[in-house]
């Protein structure tokens, strides 16, 4: 299993919904970013886990290198003067609220975008997989949800409550 951005500071293990574009959500875009789910555009994988033991060293530089990312980002926003902790790796900055936000783009404009992952084709294929149960839950539960195209990420349904939204995130699983 792998985590996948959120739409936030913060790195979760799990996956958010996306528009029917190719997303991952920090602030960044790149070639080899894979579909997730937000509610927004072009965006970055944050972190991920297993794969192909081929793929194991190309997982920890990125996870590396994106929580050296994190903790320059912190280092900024303290900077500006926000009571920000250094995150632990792989969390990522776990503080929230309007002032962060803020601080967050400014200092993301300073420092630049967050590294991308690079995507396997094997990840690639658990995460339509992965969107591809969510898809049949939300219809399980009378939401309108279709398939996702391949290369796309799954939309959320109009109106979708969290507590159904957990429930189809678990059986995406």
């Amino acid at each position: 299993m792998f985590a996948l951005p959120t739409t936030t500071l913060r790195r979760a293990p799990s996956v958010l919904l996306a528009t029917p574009v190719l997303a991952l959500t920090l602030a960044a875009c790149g070639s080899d970013a894979a579909p997730t789910a937000s509610t927004g555009g072009p965006s970055t994988s944050s972190s991920t886990s297993g794969g192909s033991s081929s793929g194991g060293q190309a997982t920890a530089d990125s996870d590396a290198a994106r929580d050296a990312y994190d903790l320059r980002l912190a280092q900024c926003m303290r900077d500006r003067g926000l009571d920000i902790a250094d995150p632990a790796p792989g969390e990522g900055i776990t503080e929230g609220g309007p002032e962060v936000d803020a601080a967050a783009s400014a200092c993301m404009a300073e420092i630049g975008d967050p590294p991308v992952h690079a995507w396997t084709d094997e990840e690639l294929a658990a995460l339509r997989e992965r969107y591809l149960a969510m898809a049949e839950c939300f219809r399980d539960l009378g939401y309108d949800a279709e398939d996702p195209a391949p290369g796309n990420a799954i939309t959320l349904p109009e109106g979708i409550s969290d507590a159904d939204f957990q429930h189809c995130e678990q059986a995406g699983q």
